[in-house]
């Protein structure tokens, strides 16, 4: 007899443990009276964190070595009472993380949370809707579908087929378009890479490799996917830009020409619209043009341009977008919602099918398909619950007003800062709701050395003034090494007066510091 025919045969009467009484309550329907109670502590914080006046956009400058002793301990034997680990979550967590909320935080592409995105998670939390399929998600699954019906139709209005799906946030989306991309190129070209691989692929195709082409102001994540895709840093082509960060189309025709010229696949070229670096946007329309012309693909990346969908008076800078075969945006950026609810959305959700997935055997749906079939998660959160409450409450009228405040901010920043004449700007107009900008340089050249002498200076500003720890600001390093520093406005809690502050102490530094 084998092991495993003794393990059946074995009809012993098994022993149950006796489960903590803690690790039942915590399990088990509860009175409502004794929920409330377990959850008083978890309120308190929350509404601290809330209702409590915006603290300072820096906090404390402690050292990380200091902040760590509070988390060296090792995994305990017994549990702990929630009350003490309550009280470890306020003295040791909470003080020293920055406070987005704060109308000073001009640091980093971060809307601040809603007071109803934070509601809302803890409904998302309580249903424990998975959407990935319909058995596990019910009536969750077209929560899901109406919001993105709800984006894809801002971002396609005159393609019924379009679709799309949710993912973690824009390096997922992107990774995610560039894979379905590259195998919708092979496709076209007579091979199924996921039959075949990626080598037998491409040599059924006779072509020597393929290309993805992206500018050298894309996000890091569209260099990497394109490594994790297998085609490694010689499958990408960095196209050089203009003076304003943007994809420069002469570059971008040239390259493609010689791609072809070399036996190399052009698979997809990557477009973005609302740079990480100053909100720089491509030419989209040229873009698709010369991409088409040379029969490749088209994603862009608008994780944060896709802000300007909900804006009448500064959409148009998003002409041409319609076009794309997919597009990143992020619901998290923009709704203010808590993060990881990425979106990618795609001009034919047939594309989303090539995606390479295998479907759960353990779950089987008749009456409506999967969105599990077409994302790259085995299990996820229902967040985009969050999205769907607030896209109801505000309307597109009110994300477009709110859209439209920011870029006033911008613009007013920036008719400040040149006013003083203390600062060069990166671009001289931005284009979106942020600029980029540094101390005007003493020299007339840019000698290496002189280089890093304006970069010092400019990182002394930065440093004196996140000393104060009234204002949050972050830098931005450009492909021609200079160190500029960049102010976002995107936080609705931002009035006339706060940026104004800014500029203020801003221009102030700088004047001492010449």
């Amino acid at each position: 007899m084998t092991p495993a025919a003794r393990v059946h045969d074995d009809v012993t009467e098994p022993s149950y443990p006796e489960l903590p009484p803690a690790l039942r309550a915590a399990f088990e329907a509860l009175p409502e009276d004794e929920v409330r109670a377990r959850m008083e502590g978890f309120v308190a914080l929350t509404l601290q964190r809330l209702r409590a006046p915006a603290g300072s956009p820096v906090p404390p400058p402690i050292p990380a070595r200091l902040i760590a002793r509070a988390f060296e301990a090792p995994l305990p034997e017994q549990g702990q009472p929630i009350e003490a680990i309550l009280a470890d979550v306020a003295e040791h967590v909470m003080p020293h993380g920055r406070d987005k909320r704060s109308p000073t935080w001009f640091a980093q592409l971060d809307v601040p949370p809603t007071d109803y995105s934070v509601f809302s998670g803890l409904l998302i939390r309580a249903l424990a809707q998975d959407p990935i399929t319909f058995s596990s998600a019910r009536s969750g699954t077209f929560v899901e579908r109406q919001v993105l019906g709800w984006l894809t139709s801002l971002a396609f209005p005159d393609d019924p087929q379009a679709g799309g799906c949710f993912t973690s946030g824009g390096t997922q989306s992107n990774f995610q378009a560039l894979l379905i991309l590259r195998n919708e190129a092979l496709r076209r070209a007579g091979a199924d890479v996921n039959a075949l691989g990626l080598v037998e692929a491409l040599s059924r195709t006779g072509h020597r490799g393929m290309r993805i082409f992206a500018s050298e102001a894309s996000h890091p994540s569209i260099f990497a996917a394109v490594r994790q895709l297998g085609l490694g840093d010689a499958g990408l082509h960095r196209v050089p830009t203009d003076g304003q960060d943007r994809l420069c189309p002469v570059a971008l025709d040239a390259a493609l020409v010689e791609a072809r010229r070399q036996g190399q696949l052009p698979a997809v070229v990557v477009l973005t619209a609302g740079s990480s670096g100053v909100g720089a946007v491509d030419p989209l329309r040229e873009g698709m043009r010369l991409a088409h012309q040379h029969g490749a693909l088209v994603h862009v990346d608008a994780a944060h341009g896709s802000l300007l969908l909900f804006s009448q008076r500064h959409r148009g800078l998003l002409d041409g977008l319609q076009g794309a075969d997919t597009v990143t945006l992020d619901p998290h950026k923009v709704l203010g919602l808590n993060a990881q609810l990425g979106g990618l959305l795609v001009r034919d959700a047939r594309l989303l099918t090539l995606l390479g997935k295998v479907s759960l055997d353990y779950f089987v749906t008749s009456e409506v398909s999967d969105l599990g079939e077409v994302t790259l998660d085995g299990s996820r959160a229902l967040n985009s619950l969050g999205a769907w409450l607030l896209l109801r409450h505000f309307g597109r009228d009110g994300y477009g007003r709110l859209v439209d405040h920011l870029f006033a901010l911008a613009r007013d920043f920036t008719r400040r800062l040149k006013k003083s004449g203390c600062f060069e700007l990166f671009p001289d107009t931005p284009t979106m709701n942020m600029l980029a900008f540094r101390l005007r340089p003493k020299a007339a050249s840019e000698t290496p050395e002189e280089l890093a002498r304006e970069n010092a200076r400019n990182d002394a500003l930065l440093s004196r003034l996140m000393q104060s720890r009234k204002f949050a600001v972050s830098c931005y390093r450009h492909a021609s090494g200079r160190l500029y520093l960049r102010a976002v406005f995107i936080n609705p809690a931002s009035r006339p007066e706060h940026m104004a502050a800014l500029a203020d102490a801003l221009i102030q530094l700088a004047r001492e510091a010449e």
